[in-house]
């Protein structure tokens, strides 16, 4: 068996894990009688086990045939990639920041429930959580899956299609059972299916950030970080409330600032590396 066929044949294994243990997970909260998620803060339950671990396990082994952890991207390489570290780091909290400012101004959002220090408070309580998932969720998306692809020589865009695909999946079980048990959602009479949809296209561009980011660092860790930041301001207590059904201000606009940023990184490093093997 050629090495491409083997690489196609393990990433078909994996993505078979990520799909299996979305559902695994909603199934082990069904029979361990943990509540149905109502928010993206309720998915630490008992089910985020599985739906961590399965995958993980599948990396683990397909790894420990098929030459190890040598390129999974656990080493920071801050050497020579300290301003693209600044940089990723920076984008995040600026895209917050924009998207916050434009909503505010479009009476998308409001701060009348701004409690800053209990919000620091969450935050500091939940980081040791926040930091694991991100770096399985690195290991996995980056650290494996977009590795992975990056070998295979394909097109910059295919790959994040293929890595974004693969991610939403991962939570499409998730986002069903939020919207049908959020009544706050279901006010903007909201499917399972349309949010579903409408989360696509902030995958695809999440996707291109953080590909771009591995692939300028080789290096998990700008990912791990920014993850934190932006899981960290999407739990259940932030202190912006939404004021109209333009979830658009809070999702989309940020995505796409770091969609653009992921690909000024992507261009720069391409220019930069015009004879590595792994940019595509």
């Amino acid at each position: 068996m050629t090495d491409t066929k083997r690489t196609v044949g393990n990433l078909i294994l994996f993505g078979g894990a990520v799909f299996l243990s979305g559902w695994v997970g909603l199934l082990t909260d069904r029979l361990t009688g943990q509540p149905a998620p109502t928010s993206l803060n309720d998915y630490l339950t008992g089910g985020e086990l599985p739906r961590l671990v399965l995958p993980l396990l599948t990396v683990v082994a397909l790894r420990a045939v098929t030459g190890g952890w040598q390129d999974a991207g656990f080493a920071p390489n801050l050497r020579g990639a300290g301003a693209t570290y600044l940089l990723l780091i920076l984008a995040c909290p600026t895209a917050l920041a924009v998207a916050l400012i434009i909503g505010f101004l479009a009476n998308a959002i409001s701060f009348s429930t701004l409690h800053a220090t209990f919000y620091l408070e969450v935050v500091a309580r939940n980081l040791p959580w926040l930091l694991v998932t991100s770096l399985v969720g690195e290991t996995l998306w980056r650290g494996y899956l977009a590795n992975q692809l990056l070998k295979l020589r394909l097109r910059s865009w295919q790959i994040y299609l293929i890595v974004a695909g693969v991610w939403w999946v991962w939570w499409l079980p998730f986002w069903g059972i939020m919207v049908i048990n959020n009544s706050h959602i279901a006010e903007f009479n909201v499917t399972g299916a349309t949010m579903a949809v409408a989360t696509i296209p902030m995958f695809l561009c999440w996707t291109v950030f953080y590909t771009e980011a591995f692939r300028a660092t080789r290096s998990i860790w700008p990912g791990v970080i920014t993850q934190v930041f932006m899981n960290a301001v999407i739990l259940r207590q932030f202190a912006a409330e939404i004021a109209s059904p333009n979830l658009i201000v809070l999702g989309l606009l940020p995505a796409a600032f770091l969609c653009v940023i992921g690909l000024l990184v992507g261009r720069a490093t391409t220019t930069a590396a015009q004879h590595n093997p792994y940019v595509g």
